[in-house]
C-alpha cells in the first residue's frame, strides 16, 4: 500500500476565491527570540484543499461537529467525467453525463469526479488525481470547528502498490 498526498500545501499570498479573506502564514516568533519557532495563521475555512459542511450552503445544513468521521474516510470511486480530454469551463454538469457511472451512485458512496469536483459532503482543491486507480481509500479529515461551515483537511488517498 502506498499513501498519495492529494492536498495543496497552504503558503502565504496564496490565491482564493474572491469574496473570501486572504490567506496570511507569517512567523509569530523564532527560536532566537523566545526560544521556539511558532506561525500565525489567518484564513477562511475555505482555503486550499478544504472540504464543505451543508451548513456552507444551507441554514440549517449539518455544521462540521455534527458530521460522522466515517463520512470523511473509507471506499472511493474515482469518475473521469470527460475520459480522454478536458472538461470545458462551465460545461453543464447533466444527468446524461453522469448515467454512465449510475451504478457506482449508492446510498453512502465516496466519489471524487474527475473535472468536476462536486459532492453531497463537497471536497474541493484536490491534486495528483491522475495518479489514483478507479478505486482507493480516501482519508481528508476536517478540523473539528464547532458550529462551522468547513474546513482546510489533509486529503490522502491509500492505493494498492
Amino acid at each position: 500500500m502506498k499513501l498519495i498526498d492529494l492536498s495543496h500545501p497552504l503558503e502565504h499570498g496564496q490565491l482564493n476565491f474572491p469574496l473570501d479573506p486572504k490567506i496570511s502564514v507569517v512567523v509569530h516568533n523564532t527560536v532566537a527570540s523566545i526560544g521556539y519557532n511558532i506561525t500565525q495563521i489567518s484564513m477562511s475555512t475555505h482555503q486550499g484543499t478544504h472540504l464543505d459542511a451543508p451548513f456552507h450552503f444551507y441554514d440549517d445544513g449539518k455544521t462540521l461537529d455534527q458530521m460522522r468521521l466515517e463520512q470523511f474516510y473509507g471506499k472511493t470511486t474515482l469518475i473521469d467525467l470527460a475520459p480522454g480530454s478536458a472538461l470545458a469551463a462551465k460545461t453543464p454538469l447533466t444527468i446524461e453525463r453522469f448515467a454512465p457511472h449510475a451504478e457506482k451512485f449508492q446510498p453512502g458512496a465516496k466519489v471524487i469526479l474527475l473535472k468536476a469536483g462536486v459532492e453531497i459532503v463537497i471536497v474541493e482543491g484536490l491534486t495528483h488525481l491522475e495518479q489514483l486507480p478507479e478505486t482507493f481509500i480516501f482519508m481528508g479529515f476536517p478540523l473539528n470547528i464547532k458550529g462551522r461551515d468547513g474546513a482546510p483537511i489533509r486529503a490522502v488517498a491509500l492505493v494498492e502498490d
